[in-house]
């Protein structure tokens, strides 16, 4: 290791010397280095983790006997429904004495973001109430300190407001307070940032090609210049209190984004001036965000599902074949509020393989995995909030329909690897 960037320069050696800890300006180059960078550093920094106190949130409880438990028909799915219950406890994490904290997964010792929103659906469901609106209080407390939502290092905010959305439609009229977000501008090695600020990370979505066409490797993520048809769903939801502001919106995007000839909405690269027309799940969010100026384009959009091709393995988590609950979620909800009866019984249908893959999973490996993979067996990640929140709302909507019965379709292999 060369030292001399410590030694004869460097931040560190700069703090050292205006803070003049030593009287001879030579000490600290003197010092043995090796030996002493490691002592330094076990003295100086806690193992990961230890921030975390053992917490139990107060509404947590053992015994737990919800009313849409009776909604479900299939004993095995209701019993299998009773034990997602449980994680919550552990899931849950307390920092400080005023910041508490709910976790996608244990191996997580940070907030996420946009997994936030199916785990307060999940916590809502699951009779604790007071344990989600805290986490909109700690969103909203990062929020009014830094400006943004910090996800884990990341910057994000529209989730914000469907999240509270949720609460106030099931509490009632509980108060938030709303800062405004904070414009931040970066250097070129942003686009990997601003990919994983997306929740996307990574995805061939943000792939610099043209024509239609993003082909490519991580090194050609450009995700500055793509303009995402998700992002502009949430933003036309969030905008919809201001009825002038959301038609605005809804216009501008329409006329970028939407393609008539495909029935859907695609992500636009404002470089090449083309639209990318790879099959995403985020084509469809508008259908989740019920964010279309002519019902027709609603039609159009369950049948480009429909007539949708192959799915192109690009090696990236976000794409194929990874499955991943928030998206499959929006999907299906999306789908599921659409007049039609063929959109209607293929949510249904989604719904159905993702319930059986995952009442399949839980026996075999103790827990909710984080996405599934169509192809190959995965590691398990205990937890998994956001899977355990999908889950629970689908079991909601669809319960009395629902089966256990093993057959196909399902998602992924029955040999999971732990």
């Amino acid at each position: 290791m060369n030292f001399s960037k410590i030694y004869c320069g460097g931040p560190i050696l700069d703090q050292v010397q205006r803070t003049k800890l030593f009287d001879d300006d030579k000490h600290f180059s003197r010092q043995k280095h090796v030996q002493d960078i490691f002592i330094f550093i076990i003295e100086c920094f806690e193992e990961p983790g230890t921030e975390f106190e053992p917490w139990t949130p107060s509404d947590w409880h053992d015994k737990w006997d919800p009313a849409f438990l009776e909604g479900i028909a299939d004993g095995v799915l209701r019993d299998w429904t009773e034990k997602m219950h449980s994680p919550w406890k552990f899931l849950c994490r307390k920092v400080t004495l005023t910041i508490k904290v709910n976790l996608s997964c244990v191996r997580f010792r940070e907030l996420y973001y946009w997994d936030a929103y199916w785990v307060i659906n999940g916590l809502l469901l699951s009779e604790m109430t007071d344990t989600a609106y805290g986490m909109i209080q700690n969103f909203l407390h990062l929020v009014n300190r830094y400006g943004f939502v910090p996800n884990g290092g990341r910057i994000y905010y529209e989730f914000l407001t469907p999240m509270v959305e949720i609460v106030v439609v099931f509490l009632g009229n509980p108060c938030f307070y709303f800062p405004l977000s904070s414009d931040r501008k970066e250097p070129l090695w942003i686009d990997l940032k601003s990919g994983a600020e997306s929740g996307w990370d990574f995805s061939s979505r943000w792939y610099k090609g043209g024509h239609g066409q993003n082909k490519g490797t991580l090194r050609d993520t450009r995700t500055r210049h793509i303009l995402p048809t998700d992002l502009n769903a949430l933003d036309s939801e969030s905008a919809a209190l201001h009825d002038q502001a959301a038609a605005l919106r809804l216009e501008a995007v329409e006329s970028v984004l939407w393609d008539a000839e495909r029935g859907a909405r695609f992500d636009y690269n404002l470089v090449t001036r083309s639209k990318h027309f790879g099959l995403y799940p985020s084509n469809l969010a508008p259908l989740w965000a019920q964010c279309f100026s002519w019902p027709e384009m609603v039609e159009r959009a369950a049948e480009y599902l429909k007539a949708s091709g192959a799915l192109w393995d690009s090696g990236q988590q976000w794409g194929h074949p990874n499955a991943w609950p928030p998206l499959r979620h929006m999907l299906i909800d999306g789908l599921s509020k659409l007049p039609s009866a063929d959109a209607k019984q293929l949510a249904f249908d989604l719904a159905q393989r993702w319930i059986r893959t995952n009442w399949l999973a839980y026996p075999k490996c103790g827990g909710m995995f984080e996405k599934v993979n169509l192809l190959r067996s995965q590691p398990l990640r205990l937890g998994f909030g956001w899977t355990s929140g999908m889950a629970l709302q689908l079991l909601v909507q669809y319960g009395a329909n629902l089966t256990s019965e093993v057959r196909p379709p399902l998602l992924l292999p029955l040999v999971i690897s732990q």
